[in-house]
């Protein structure tokens, strides 16, 4: 410092900066409210650079240099000068060693960046003194830099948090990280460096199920992904195989090169090396040509037995038998278990496979219903039918017959009506003849029909009789049915009443009718006089003659029939045959074997039965002794009728 009078410079001490820093610095030397100046002067050039209190320089060149101060002040019209100078180191700015980063795959996921000390600061001042401990950051919102502070934790550049491996370009993709470093003289620097990451490849390794039968697995077509895999770098490796096979997994695979591309091979052995099935833990790895990254994946092959189809025999069927479940009938001749995946067709129908034959088609094409339910209604014949199974990943198939047989021909032959007072009667059936098969239905009893085995509750009943054969050989069972009607008995009281205070007529009718429409039905009346009538009510009747009389009442109403007998005694005697002259005599009366009658005329004599049937007739010579030979005739009460010219006579006869 160099003194005035009544003035002092002050620059301040000698003082380091860094490059590209701005250096400032306060003079003093004048009090306040004193009159002078202050000039800064760069020594190493003679400019002045600054003519205020404050220097203020932005440091630009890497050299040191001296500044003067010259401060002036005024009193009592007296100038006075004083100077002062200070030394500026300039320190160079901090270098960076950047170890690089090469382009990444995208499996890397993260980099540790501090630990791996990707850049090293440098002093500026002195290039042997360094740090790893930079701080790392990126420009950009949402750093992918994770991490720090500096010297404490470590900086990770941890790409696959933000982004995945599908979003990264084929090309590959860009990014920028950035550290910074101030050295011990306080000087800083910071620098930014390019970094490329590329998309690993998409490796995508298909399970497998293979059959031993059918040799070597080929691994290559488990390959999924990549779909070009030209240029790259493949590889496989078994890496876990079935528990107690003994199989090295180091030898297992091998590389078929007489096939082009040469194709990596997985022996499993035949099928009898049973240890040799299960599965198999494969890993496929590939390498990108171009970048260099590699994908894996791992898959199962599950390698079996062929299975082998076996068949139960299939029973002949009827053409009317139920769908057949056709999984019950095959099995794998190796585990016994059936195979719930498989299926079945027809293949052949009697021997033929025309589709062309109207015959054949319906039967090959619809026989099996859902692949898995044979049909039978569609014909008797002879079926060939195909299973196939592939739940193994290999397909497994073989045929068998299946009879379907017809149904035995069955006719019968049932009364259309019969009466419910008719007696059982046998059941007849046409095919098959004879004591075989079996009937049923209402009122059957074994092989008859009992009309009177149901309640009579209307006019008619309908019945279904049913009759079923079952074929000896091929068991099939048809049958037939058939309505009978039974027709219930008419319900009705016939009665004979002789009508008191009279000498000569009898009251016929019925009452309470059920079951039967008389407007329809017919009958017919023997009175025991020798008259007769076809009304159901024909009233009064006359008699000739007292004695014991049966009249009859005869009915026809379709299927049914009925006769009634009415028996009733006349206690008076009529005038004989009208006319006073009129002799006759019957005797005996009960007759044996000859029965006489002797008349004063010629007359006709006829004998009846009660039911009004004519037994024998002839005619009488008058004054004679007449006979009739009775003696062939069963005994019982017969109606004796004579006749002369209009005049009639009836007469009871009893034959004993």
């Amino acid at each position: 410092m160099q003194a005035g009078a009544q003035v002092t410079a002050n620059a301040g001490s000698n003082r380091d900066i860094c490059l590209f820093d701005t250096l400032k610095v306060n003079g003093s030397g004048l009090n306040t409210g004193d009159t002078g100046s202050y000039q800064w002067r760069d020594l190493s050039n003679g400019l002045v650079v600054s003519n205020q209190q404050l220097l203020s320089v932005k440091i630009t060149i890497n050299a040191n240099r001296s500044y003067q101060l010259r401060v002036q002040k005024t009193s009592n019209m007296q100038t006075y000068t004083a100077f002062d100078t200070f030394v500026l180191t300039v320190n160079p700015l901090p270098t960076f060693t950047f170890k690089g980063l090469p382009p990444m795959c995208y499996r890397q996921c993260s980099v540790e960046l501090s630990k791996n000390y990707i850049a090293v600061g440098n002093a500026g001042y002195n290039a042997a003194v360094k740090d790893s401990a930079l701080r790392y950051y990126q420009r950009k919102s949402g750093s992918w830099i994770t991490g720090g502070p500096a010297g404490i934790n470590p900086y990770v550049y941890n790409f696959c948090g933000f982004i995945s491996n599908n979003q990264v370009p084929k090309t590959g993709l860009r990014d920028t990280i950035c550290y910074e470093y101030t050295d011990p003289k306080g000087c800083y620097a910071k620098e930014c460096k390019p970094v490329r990451m590329n998309p690993d490849p998409e490796v995508e390794l298909k399970q497998w199920v293979f059959c031993q039968q059918a040799g070597p697995v080929e691994l290559n077509k488990m390959v999924a992904k990549p779909f070009n895999r030209v240029g790259g770098i493949e590889s496989f490796r078994c890496i876990a195989v079935p528990a107690g096979s003994g199989v090295d997994s180091s030898t297992i695979i091998t590389m078929n090169s007489s096939v082009t591309p040469p194709a990596y091979e997985l022996s499993v052995g035949s099928p009898s090396q049973r240890n040799l099935s299960g599965d198999y833990t494969i890993e496929y790895c590939f390498k990108d040509p171009i970048t260099g990254c590699q994908s894996c994946d791992t898959s199962l092959v599950r390698v079996i037995r062929l299975p082998l189809p076996v068949f139960s025999a299939l029973p002949p069927v009827c053409i009317n038998s139920a769908l057949l479940p056709l999984d019950s009938f095959v099995r794998d001749s190796f585990s016994r278990k059936r195979f719930p995946d498989g299926s079945w067709k027809t293949i052949r129908y009697n021997g033929s496979a025309d589709l062309n034959n109207p015959n054949v088609a319906p039967k090959i094409l619809n026989s099996v219903v859902s692949q898995k339910l044979f049909d039978a209604r569609l014909g008797s014949g002879q079926y060939l039918l195909k299973f196939e199974d592939s739940a193994s990943g290999c397909t497994v198939s073989d045929s068998t017959l299946l009879l379907v047989n017809g149904l035995p021909i069955v006719q019968i032959s049932v009364p259309d009506t019969v009466c419910s007072a008719s007696a059982p009667f046998a059941l007849n059936n046409i095919s098959p003849s004879g004591n075989v098969g079996t009937w049923s239905g209402p009122g059957v009893q074994g092989r008859n029909f009992n009309p009177g085995a149901g309640t009579q509750s209307s006019r008619f009943h309908n019945y279904w009789l049913r009759y079923a054969y079952t074929h000896p050989l091929t068991k099939c069972t048809s049958s037939d049915s058939q309505r009978i009607v039974v027709q219930s008995l008419p319900v009705f009281q016939a009665y004979a009443a002789p009508l008191g205070g009279t000498s000569y007529y009898v009251q016929f009718g019925i009452s309470g009718i059920q079951f039967t429409d008389t407007s329809k039905a017919s009958c017919l009346w023997f009175f025991g006089n020798g008259d007769s009538s076809r009304y159901f009510n024909p009233g009064q009747v006359y008699f000739k003659d007292s004695g014991a009389y049966a009249a009859i009442l005869q009915t026809n109403d379709g299927s049914c029939m009925r006769t009634d007998t009415m028996r009733f005694t006349l206690g008076y005697r009529t005038t004989g045959l009208n006319a006073p002259e009129a002799v006759f005599s019957v005797y005996p009366n009960p007759a044996d074997e000859t029965l006489h009658i002797l008349i004063d005329r010629e007359a006709s004599v006829h004998l009846f039965d009660l039911n009004g049937r004519t037994l024998t007739e002839q005619l009488l010579s008058a004054g004679l002794r007449n006979t009739i030979d009775v003696s062939g005739f069963q005994a019982g009460i017969y109606l004796l009728k004579i006749q002369s010219g209009n005049q009639i006579v009836w007469k009871r006869l009893m034959i004993r």
